[in-house]
């Protein structure tokens, strides 16, 4: 009896370890994978790309319906903005020669009428134009309905891929509240489920966009169960301060950062269980950005790289041009000026330094890969099976 069990103690623990050391190797080889992978990456996108941005951050209206918690578009919503002829005489110039993903905002993209037109410029103007991603509050569900087979069509002529985000912070009331609209949960339940019906028709993938905010942190969690009920892939984002949507009188009241004590012992119950969440994000899809935003959530320490900092432009309706949509001042206006001067203006790229410098750890946006962080990340992994206790 007592050897049985003495054999039966010696064949868990023999096979735990062993389970412990296959997932370490893999871990090493994963991680350590995925650097070289990224060292090769880098070398190729500088021999390729050089200085060019490779993506604009394209807000194309500034007009809105929705008037949102974190969001003071309805500020600027009386602006008119550029017209396609305007937006393809911009986008000619070579600056933008090297660009292969744009992502189309606002505003709603889907309150202009021609729409369209303005994919079109996109998809004819932009030489190495690869990806478009469209993202849309989903209220107007005749009108998203008919535009997109016709933009998906002249992205398919092109060889581009579409995809459409439809942003969704919370289930029923929940939603309204933090969209500042009566029925807007329930207008984006219809969109989303007459774009999954026939996804084929619409667009080559779809997902769900979410911004964690003080007042829908508590209710994340039911959000991530309706997204998975109806099978909707969904990405979560923090709300934080925010030149282009204006929002600096709203922060205070929405972002799960501004309480002084927060990072000392994680503020408010809100930012408690967002990182929580974000976490337990982490461990299900074993993602370097969720991991990156956890980590900024609980200790504010930004341990994620940003795309902004090196490849992207952003390009407001009015022409203005900037270096990320979240710090930068406007550098110059691309319809008076020409694009490439502006972003290579020697007084703007010494901004740009400035910029990198002063305000890209504390910054919580755009979360990319670990780079030098993927050690900490990995020891994490790791920790999960009690390897390092």
């Amino acid at each position: 009896m007592k050897s049985n069990f003495l054999y039966q103690f010696a064949k868990v623990h023999t096979s735990r370890y062993f389970k412990q050391l296959y997932f370490q190797i893999q871990t090493v080889i994963d991680v350590y994978g995925k650097l070289a992978i990224r060292i090769v990456l880098l070398g190729y996108h500088k021999l390729r790309y050089g200085r060019y941005p490779t993506m604009i951050q394209l807000p194309i209206t500034y007009k809105c319906n929705f008037d949102c918690v974190m969001c003071g578009m309805q500020k600027l919503s009386n602006r008119s903005g550029f017209s396609p002829i305007e937006l393809k005489d911009i986008l000619s110039d070579r600056l933008y020669k090297k660009v292969t993903v744009v992502g189309v905002n606002g505003g709603e993209p889907f309150l202009l009428n021609n729409l369209e037109k303005y994919i079109e410029v996109l998809t004819e103007t932009l030489p190495s134009l690869k990806n478009i991603y469209i993202i849309s509050n989903g209220y107007f569900t005749d009108r998203i309905i008919d535009k997109m087979p016709l933009i998906y069509k002249l992205c398919r002529q092109k060889k581009v891929h579409l995809q459409l985000s439809i942003s969704v912070d919370g289930v029923g009331e929940m939603q309204d509240m933090m969209r500042g609209k009566k029925s807007a949960f329930e207008k984006v339940s219809i969109t989303c489920q007459e774009l999954t019906k026939n996804k084929a028709k619409y667009c080559d993938s779809f997902a769900l966009a979410s911004t964690i905010a003080k007042v829908n942190a508590y209710h994340l969690v039911e959000l991530d169960a309706w997204a998975k009920e109806n099978k909707y892939p969904i990405v979560y984002n923090v709300a934080a301060i925010h030149k282009r949507v204006c929002n600096g009188d709203k922060i205070q009241d929405c972002s799960l950062f501004t309480d002084p004590q927060h990072f000392q012992n994680m503020g408010p119950m809100a930012a408690m269980m967002a990182a929580e969440f974000l976490y337990s994000k982490y461990l299900e899809t074993k993602s370097e950005q969720y991991f990156g935003l956890y980590y900024y959530v609980k200790y504010g320490v930004r341990i994620s790289s940003c795309y902004h900092q090196k490849s992207v432009v952003t390009l407001t309706p009015n022409g203005a041009l900037s270096y990320c949509a979240t710090h930068s001042n406007e550098l110059g206006n691309a319809l008076a000026n020409s694009s490439y001067n502006i972003f290579f203006d020697k007084e703007n790229l010494v901004y740009r330094k400035k910029l990198h410098k002063e305000k890209c750890k504390e910054c919580s946006q755009y979360g990319s890969n670990l780079k030098e962080y993927l050690l900490l990340y990995a020891k994490d992994r790791m920790r999960e099976v009690r390897i390092f206790r």
